[in-house]
């Protein structure tokens, strides 16, 4: 799938546009690239980037884009709360059974130095808890 209908997929979860209407709204990404190292990316491959002005251009010009955005925003206030209600209410252990438990797939994918950086650890205590945890579950 490539990244048009990456988009496409991830707005139509949220907000409807007819095909017309999704076209002008992706004609307003841009392709950006990053060197490896500098985002959670592979070197060379292309993510889509959006201005703030291009943004507000949208949500004034299309109702479903200013909907999808205003989605968005409140799915990534909402999960900044709880990650921080996390921070302040449970131990580590419970902060990364919650990682576990809500992003599985990231585990594996992601480094762990950055996982660690998320839950606000050492590298070494998230190698302790997954070696815990895996004992924990041959027992």
């Amino acid at each position: 799938m490539d990244a048009k209908d990456l988009l496409k997929a991830h707005v139509d979860n949220m907000a409807s546009m007819s095909d017309e209407q999704f076209d002008y709204f992706f004609s307003f990404f841009k392709t950006q690239r990053f060197k490896k190292g500098q985002a959670i990316i592979s070197e060379g491959n292309a993510v889509l980037c959006l201005s703030s002005t291009d943004r507000e251009k949208l949500c004034h010009e299309l109702y479903n884009a200013g909907h999808f955005f205003r989605r968005r925003i409140n799915k990534g206030y909402v999960a900044a709360n709880k990650r921080l209600l996390s921070f302040m209410n449970n131990n580590v252990r419970c902060r990364y059974e919650e990682f576990l438990r809500l992003y599985p797939e990231l585990y594996n994918i992601v480094p762990k130095s950055l996982i660690a950086a998320y839950l606000g650890v050492s590298r070494e205590t998230i190698s302790r808890l997954y070696l815990a945890r895996n004992v924990s579950h041959v027992t």
